[in-house]
């Protein structure tokens, strides 16, 4: 069972061997499976000894009865896709594979034979998991490089920071810090942002969210009244250049798209429950508002926005009412299942899904960048304007905080000495070794050949900016 459970958690985890860590863990009960088979082999041909078998093949027993029925019991709940992907069916192999053992030492010709045929059924049930874990290593092939940081600057925040943007050229950067401000500034939603650059003074502004459209420019989305409002300014001062008044939404939510000059802002109106999209430019501050129907919103994870508004894409979870005991059991250890979603004015319709939980980026170009993390990993999936979402053959297992960047970037770090860095358009991944003295690192982000990692320190904010080489 341990030999058996070794290949498959290779097979499934998709481990980067030799150098990840759980390729080693994975190796070393491969071999302690080994030494157990030589050792029990031995203590049955050699010494005549098989004590116990009898009171395994009940234990071993009982688990497949159950494990098998958990099973058969999830096809009539779920899509054959889905079951192959519960942890529990390669549980189910395992265990058989373990029967067959037991039945092998026990000696008889017919124990073998119940022997040969447990392992068939063994393999029957593995074979499908396999082919499914490979299919899903299919994709999208990057090049990988590696680089150098040296540090350029650092900037103190004072209080703790969350939410590091880099503008499109690395040159400014805006962090959140919650907690601020007296209580109607907190009833109004806003969050103080701070917006700086590196050796430059710091600027604060009171909104719900800041964006960069570009590097000398910030669109701002702040509560007015019981309404909102969009302002574009320049990044560097409070001059306004525009304001738009937007209609009332629960939960709005601002993204920017600065390769072309526009912005969007997200929510639900109350009165009608429809889905609310306010669409623009950085030249026009009159709004253009989308509506769709209503939208069972509540597992939707990120809302992306594709041609203008005119289409979203949500990742989603699938919501299941109730779920009985033996399907719940069957689901131990795994994520739900994520949805996805195009929404236009024509209705929602599924078109795709994802196995594990998305933390997408915004699109550009037609495209977006998703970090999807399931039981034991990190992978990266390509989303396009259709709805249709790829793997990319990458596998990150020391992630530890992601940010999604515009279009297909994403900037991973691994908490310690090295920041990843992912674009989908060139199809390159670049690891970045950071210098030795920067200690935990909690945020990343890289724009060009600019890198700002957020550490803490005494309970201080700090904001080091790199330059890559």
């Amino acid at each position: 069972m341990a030999v058996s459970g070794a290949v498959l958690g290779i097979a499934l985890a998709g481990v980067s061997w030799p150098l990840d860590p759980a390729a080693l863990g994975l190796a070393a009960l491969f071999v302690l499976g080994l030494l157990s088979l030589a050792l029990a082999w031995n203590l049955a041909s050699r010494q005549g000894k098989r004590d116990g078998v009898r009171l395994t093949l009940y234990v071993l027993g009982t688990a497949v009865a159950i494990l098998l029925a958990i099973v058969v019991f999830s096809v009539s709940a779920l899509p054959v896709q889905e079951i192959v992907a519960l942890p529990i069916v390669p549980a189910l192999a395992v265990t058989l594979l373990g029967g067959a053992a037991a039945l092998a030492i026990n000696g008889s010709r017919r124990a073998r034979r119940a022997a040969l045929a447990s392992t068939a059924v063994a393999a029957l049930t593995a074979s499908p998991v396999l082919i499914s874990a490979s299919e899903r290593e299919r994709g999208i092939e990057l090049v990988r490089g590696t680089a150098d940081a040296i540090e350029v600057g650092r900037v103190d925040l004072g209080a703790s920071a969350t939410g590091l943007q880099l503008s499109p050229r690395g040159t400014r950067f805006v962090v959140q810090q919650a907690g601020r401000g007296d209580a109607a500034s907190l009833l109004a939603r806003s969050v103080r942002h701070v917006v700086g650059a590196a050796g430059g003074t710091l600027r604060v502004i009171p909104a719900i969210q800041v964006a960069f459209l570009d590097d000398d420019h910030v669109i701002v989305l702040q509560a007015a009244d019981s309404a909102s409002e969009l302002r574009l300014e320049r990044a560097d001062s409070a001059v306004l250049l525009w304001s738009a008044r937007l209609p009332e939404l629960f939960g709005p939510k601002l993204v920017a798209q600065p390769a072309d000059g526009t912005w969007a802002v997200i929510g639900t109106d109350m009165a009608s429950d429809s889905l609310v999209v306010a669409t623009g430019t950085a030249d026009s501050p009159g709004p253009r508002i989308h509506r769709y129907a209503p939208f069972d919103s509540l597992g939707a994870i990120d809302h992306l926005v594709f041609d203008g508004g005119a289409r979203l894409i949500l990742p989603s979870f699938q919501v299941r009412s109730r779920p009985s005991f033996p399907l719940a059991l069957a689901m131990m250890s795994g994520f739900p299942s994520v949805e996805v979603w195009s929404v236009t004015a024509d209705g929602a319709r599924r078109v795709g899904e994802m196995d594990g939980y998305p933390q997408c980026g915004q699109p550009e170009a037609g495209q977006a960048a998703c970090l999807v993390r399931d039981r034991s990993r990190a992978r990266v999936w390509l989303i396009d304007a259709s709805g249709a979402a790829s793997p990319v053959q990458l596998t990150v297992r020391d992630a530890i905080t992601g940010v999604p960047g515009a279009g297909a970037r994403l900037t991973l770090s691994n908490g310690a000495d090295r920041v990843t860095h992912i674009d989908l358009a060139t199809r390159r991944v670049t690891d970045i070794r950071l210098p030795p003295d920067l200690g935990t690192v909690y945020e990343a982000s890289a724009a060009g050949n600019r890198l700002a990692v957020l550490r803490f320190e005494l309970a201080t904010a700090q904001l080091v900016f790199l330059r890559t080489e």
